[in-house]
């Protein structure tokens, strides 16, 4: 398999690897329902999206800016804006639950550090963490 392949095979190794850990959950419900019926490539266009999205997080990282600021605050609300518009209800306590898996050094570490820049996903877990705690 080449890394186009692989790129390709990610959104669904997430999806089953989601269903098996939140499928009964009311997210996961709407997250079916939303999806229903959209191609693979309109789900990957989303996550690429979504992805997308964690760039800036690396910059700041790089700067050396403190998550706490404007900034990164902004951005963890287009995150969750995005969530809620292409996936499911992104409440805080949701939003709070994949900030601490974005810097846990699992999958989603790793993926989002792959595709935004080395220190994007850390970043991101403190922005969203300073994020829950103000909202």
């Amino acid at each position: 398999m080449d890394d186009k392949d692989a790129e390709k095979s990610m959104p669904r190794d997430y999806e089953a690897r989601a269903k098996e850990h939140w499928g009964e959950t009311g997210q996961w419900a709407e997250y079916e329902a939303r999806w229903a019926g959209r191609t693979d490539a309109e789900k990957e266009d989303a996550g690429s999206r979504l992805m997308a999205l964690f760039s800036p997080f690396a910059r700041m990282r790089a700067e050396g800016a403190d998550p706490g600021c404007d900034e990164a605050q902004r951005q963890v609300e287009k995150i969750q804006s995005f969530i809620d518009e292409h996936y499911y209800t992104c409440t805080r306590e949701v939003l709070a639950g994949l900030g601490q898996a974005y810097g846990a050094g699992g999958d989603f570490t790793r993926n989002i550090d792959a595709a935004a820049g080395p220190g994007a996903a850390e970043f991101a877990s403190a922005a969203v963490r300073v994020y829950c705690e103000k909202n």
